[in-house]
């Protein structure tokens, strides 16, 4: 179950690597379950206690349909970086004042990362006439994006309207800055006049990065929406490219991990459960939803290096109640398109690097919200 999630089901397949191989069957047996390293689908209701040391999750745990993950008062449970919690089932973690359940990352030690700043750099930040190539502005961690055109030895300014923040986030990590924690915007360079640019021999070709390269020159030319035999340029009054490198918000011993989202097996299934009609109690039968009380979530946001929501919940309306998010690399809570009544209460979201409660209703559904 990677960023989002698919469930196929293939009934019959083969068991061997051989067209010849023997067919499944129904039943099959459930593999046992390693508490110190927990992973992959919960087929079965489990029930996590407190204990000395905390546990850990190395790779994505899905609770499946009609499975419930119980969490105890007073545990703690520690997540690799990327690494996720996805709930098609229900998750009751119920923690008490005093014995609140924890949800953070690893601690381990980190790999050295060379300081691209301190090589020769083709990329700089500058305000006026402060660039970061400057022994003086090396610190810089905001300006006016700027490229080094090898051949001519010239300093280009950038104006690509369409400079993203995987964009940013590549040009961050090459400068040696926090690259996670990037914004771009554009504007007007005041110290520019008509002559400024007549000397600039050459242009780059725009460019769309994934957010993982190394430098600028690794990403991708974007070939999309350009029009033919357009040459790309710069005006003196055009809207260049600003970029911002902000502050890493965890210790350096730790990376962000991937947050808690909930969510319904099938989307059509939210449409009509609601009208189910309960032939024991002559009602309509109202779906169980998960539960968060008492929960401290430090260090999400970072789904396979992709940005998300400390806690989402799509489709679904948990009950989530004094937690505590903190020091995150995206949203704290985000609700999309929730069926019925939320309870969000004496909830605190601090240090992250989003918005803090986000909630969507797609259009026309606000009266099933209720």
């Amino acid at each position: 179950d990677w960023n989002d999630h698919a469930i196929a089901i293939f009934k019959p397949f083969l068991v061997e690597d051989s067209f010849e191989g023997s067919l499944s069957i129904d039943y099959q047996q459930p593999a046992p379950l390693d508490l110190n390293h927990l992973s992959g689908r919960l087929k079965q209701s489990i029930t996590l206690y407190p204990r000395e040391t905390p546990y850990q999750v190395f790779s994505d745990v899905t609770v499946m349909p009609g499975v419930t993950l119980t969490i105890a008062p007073g545990v703690v449970m520690e997540f690799a970086p990327r690494v996720g919690l996805l709930v098609l089932g229900r998750l009751v973690a119920r923690g008490r004042r005093g014995q609140e359940i924890i949800m953070r990352p690893i601690t381990q030690s980190r790999k050295q990362v060379p300081n691209m700043a301190l090589t020769k750099n083709s990329v700089r930040l500058c305000t006026m006439r402060n660039c970061s190539d400057d022994p003086q502005f090396l610190d810089k961690q905001e300006g006016f994006l700027e490229y080094l055109n090898s051949t001519t030895l010239q300093w280009v300014p950038l104006c690509d309207s369409r400079f993203s923040e995987h964009n940013a986030r590549v040009v961050c990590r090459q400068m040696g800055r926090e690259p996670l924690n990037s914004w771009v915007s554009h504007g007007p360079r005041v110290e520019f006049h008509p002559n400024s640019l007549t000397r600039i021999w050459s242009w780059p070709e725009p460019v769309q990065c994934t957010g993982e390269e190394a430098r600028l020159e690794d990403c991708e030319i974007r070939l999309n929406g350009q029009l033919y035999g357009k040459r790309h340029r710069c005006s003196w009054n055009s809207q260049f490219v600003f970029v911002r490198c902000g502050q890493r918000n965890l210790p350096a011993d730790q990376d962000y991990w991937g947050g808690i989202r909930f969510t319904n097996q099938e989307f059509e299934q939210s449409v009509f459960e609601g009208r189910v009609h309960d032939v024991v109690t002559h009602e309509t039968v109202r779906p169980t939803e998960s539960v968060l009380e008492f929960t401290n979530v430090t260090g999400a946001g970072l789904l396979h290096s992709q940005r998300s929501p400390a806690i989402l919940a799509v489709y679904k309306c948990p009950v989530i109640i004094n937690v505590n998010v903190s020091h995150c690399a995206s949203h704290g809570i985000s609700l999309i398109s929730p069926q019925d009544t939320v309870s969000l209460l004496f909830n605190w979201v601090q240090h992250t690097l989003g918005v803090g409660v986000t909630i969507a209703s797609l259009t026309g559904e606000g009266r099933e919200g209720g």
